[in-house]
């Protein structure tokens, strides 16, 4: 397949829809060089596994709320993607010290882009963090309404007494998961490394 930019839509396309033959493909292109990086950075097969799976998964969040903008091609963005994540699990869980300046020359493939996907990283994971904070009722209304489910089903589903009501708890639950985001020391300095881009 000659890869251009309508090749990745379809790509895209196929992975916002859940087709095999799209991820069968992302994992037949794109896995062997995360792969390579992770075992080159004190990293295992599993390891290289989980890494490019939550890449993939990030992406389809993106995709699905059409919020992905690729500056360079799909191949540049997941290994950026997979890269930060690895670097960021060394430090967190393998107590490796790494600073910024040795994750900006690992990632210098596409350093133009790499502090606004860097940024935009921080703030997901940052909000992944608030998210599991919040309430299980209020976890399970945000995950089904982000799953594209209707008031009416998550009524059904979460036994919450209508619609209307449906939609006032969801919108107290971002409120919530915006104030706990709000309150993280990580916020500040996040949103300072945003307006210095």
């Amino acid at each position: 397949m000659i890869f251009n930019k309508a090749s990745e839509k379809l790509l895209l396309k196929g992975l916002k829809e859940g087709n095999n033959a799209s991820l069968h493909y992302f994992y037949k292109k794109y896995y062997p060089r995360v792969e390579a990086f992770v075992l080159s950075n004190k990293g295992t097969v599993e390891d290289s596994r989980d890494i490019f799976q939550e890449s993939l998964y990030r992406m389809y969040l993106k995709v699905k709320e059409d919020q992905l903008k690729l500056e360079k091609s799909l191949e540049a963005y997941i290994f950026t993607v997979s890269k930060y994540l690895w670097f960021n699990q060394l430090r967190n869980t393998k107590g490796v010290l790494l600073d910024i300046s040795d994750i900006e020359n690992h990632l210098s493939d596409s350093k133009p882009d790499i502090k606004l996907e860097m940024n935009n990283l921080k703030k997901l994971d940052l909000y992944i963090d608030c998210f599991k904070k919040l309430d299980r009722k209020c976890r399970q209304l945000l995950e089904m309404s982000l799953g594209n489910y209707s008031h009416k089903e998550i009524v059904g589903e979460l036994k919450i007494s209508g619609e209307g009501y449906a939609r006032k708890k969801k919108n107290k639950c971002i409120k919530k998961l915006i104030k706990l985001a709000e309150k993280d020391k990580r916020f500040k300095a996040i949103i300072d490394e945003q307006a210095g881009n």
